[in-house]
């Protein structure tokens, strides 16, 4: 796809500037700064991130199918992603998803979080016409303060240290390769590569729930409306993003 790029020095929020352009912006686009003031993670958790230390972008794709199939655009990116970070040397095993889409990498320390993902569509008449793409991704940062138990970086993993341009470059060249699953709607091969690396897939770990109670499960499927199933031992119970928790 013929991309246009645009590096911003500082910007409160890449998704905000999509949001805000996204009439002038020729599609694909490619939206990266240098620093987010104001980055945004799920539910309105703020990002942060050290100034020219990860790659903060935002993509900008065009798409059309029905808006009830939002989350297939959370399970693709989420698979973009994993294949980013085998072609970044992070060992296949140690790449997992989160469910919705937090991508997680098995330390000495246990699982930590690397990259994290923000989806603002743009819909007409039910259907998603764009779909703004914001992705955080922790690269040469190596201190993380209050979030060091939680959080590592490329750097972290393969001691290496990255040019955050080549990694967008070879971020967009992998959407290249995976875009025609999402643009002909691909959605059962999406599904069957994303749940190759979910995490707790078929697999009893630790959840809790709204009522803080702790219970033992596996995710046994996600519904069309993008909720997952998790079998306890007893009862098999479904889940809406931040319904459910994950004690990794």
């Amino acid at each position: 796809m013929r991309w246009q790029y645009i590096h911003l020095k500082e910007i409160d929020s890449t998704n905000n500037y999509c949001k805000e352009n996204v009439t002038t912006l020729s599609v694909p686009a490619f939206v990266y700064t240098d620093y987010q003031s104001k980055g945004k993670g799920q539910q309105n958790n703020l990002w942060y991130s050290e100034s020219k230390k990860n790659l903060l972008c935002s993509i900008v794709l065009p798409i059309y199918f029905q808006a009830e199939n939002n989350h297939h655009i959370s399970q693709w990116v989420s698979i973009v992603l994993v294949s980013l970070l085998k072609t970044l040397s992070i060992p296949d095993q140690q790449i997992k998803i989160k469910w919705p889409n937090d991508i997680i990498i098995n330390t000495q320390n246990g699982y930590k979080k690397i990259a994290g993902i923000l989806i603002e569509n743009i819909i007409e008449k039910n259907n998603i016409i764009k779909s703004i793409i914001g992705i955080g991704l922790n690269i040469n940062q190596t201190d993380f303060l209050q979030l060091n138990k939680t959080a590592t970086s490329l750097k972290h993993i393969t001691q290496q240290t990255y040019h955050i341009h080549q990694v967008a470059n070879t971020l967009t060249t992998t959407i290249d390769t995976y875009y025609p699953l999402l643009h002909l709607q691909k959605f059962s091969s999406i599904y069957y590569q994303y749940i190759q690396y979910l995490y707790g897939w078929d697999t009893e770990f630790l959840f809790k729930n709204m009522g803080n109670q702790i219970f033992k499960g596996k995710i046994t499927g996600i519904h069309d409306d993008g909720k997952i199933r998790v079998q306890t031992q007893h009862e098999t119970f479904t889940f809406n993003n931040k319904e459910i928790q994950f004690l990794l």
